[in-house]
């Protein structure tokens, strides 16, 4: 099976091409770079795929950087918006005309995680319609979802939260971003009042082989089975790896917003619910602990 892998060398992207390999079956997997195909240039992406001519789209390219998208907040013509919305849209036009099937990842933050519309979501919450309640790099993953579902029936839409996984060099992962403060022997300021999820990448390349010989239409969401604070998640990090150094402090979401006057919206009630998901690929997903203790 051919299959057209965007992001592959990505923090979540490059495991599953590693995964797929290790499986030896017959996957003949698209790894194109910028050079062939870039999102930012819409003719390299029809070029790419007409000439390669994939029988699957697994993407994972998009802008991550949620501080740095916030920088460009309602600017429809600015680089965020660019990969994350114009770039879906073009992959998705050609899915149709060419009946190819689509994997997207998506992500929690298309939800508000708000007092009013708390969280964990199930597959079938209604992503916010607001887009004054989330971060723009949710508001465009959001409109990346839209234009899926508003064209496509042959689709997954697999939504993850807090990816992590063993190694990775080229971007720390949210645990990681914990440790190396820690190794540094200073402090480490977490809230005890911000509710979120865990996604064990390696459960993502598991369920993505799964949907490849056993295909849904509609959302997947890959996460923890519980809620962690990040609080509870640095105290059980810290003991797990046995640093002594560092410190991990208490502090509140709600102050720190007050106090700063972020703009960049934060999930306090966030996380993604996986009963549905679990038990249509088969799988069991682990607690937050478990996942820290396979990769610590």
């Amino acid at each position: 099976m051919k299959i057209l892998i965007t992001g592959s060398d990505g923090l979540v992207g490059s495991h599953l091409v590693n995964y797929l390999t290790d499986q030896h079956r017959d996957y003949n997997l698209l790894t194109p770079d910028l050079n062939n195909f870039n999102l930012l240039n819409p003719q390299s992406v029809t070029n790419f795929i007409g000439i390669n001519k994939p029988e699957l789209i697994i993407h994972f390219a998009a802008y991550t950087d949620v501080s740095k998208a916030q920088e460009e907040i309602t600017n429809e013509n600015g680089f965020v918006w660019k990969i994350n919305v114009t770039g879906v849209q073009q992959i998705v036009k050609i899915c149709k005309s060419e009946n190819i099937p689509l994997i997207h990842i998506s992500t929690d933050m298309v939800f508000s995680g708000s007092s009013n519309d708390p969280g964990p979501y199930d597959e079938n919450h209604p992503s916010e319609n607001q887009e004054d309640k989330l971060c723009w790099y949710g508001w465009t993953k959001k409109k990346a979802e839209d234009i899926i579902t508003s064209s496509l029936t042959n689709f997954t839409i697999l939504r993850i939260s807090n990816p992590v996984r063993h190694t990775y060099t080229l971007k720390p992962d949210y645990i990681k971003k914990i440790l190396e403060t820690l190794k540094k022997n200073k402090e480490i300021s977490l809230f005890t009042d911000q509710y979120l999820t865990l996604t064990f990448i390696d459960d993502v390349s598991s369920a993505i082989e799964r949907l490849i010989n056993k295909p849904h239409s509609g959302f997947i969401h890959i996460s923890s089975s519980n809620l962690f604070t990040p609080y509870d998640l640095g105290i059980y990090l810290k003991s797990r790896s046995k640093l002594p150094e560092g410190k991990v402090l208490k502090s509140s979401l709600d102050s720190y917003v007050n106090e700063t006057g972020r703009k960049t919206r934060y999930l306090k009630f966030g996380g993604l619910k996986v009963t549905k998901s679990g038990q249509f690929l088969d799988m069991h997903f682990p607690s937050w602990q478990r996942i820290i203790d396979n990769i610590t």
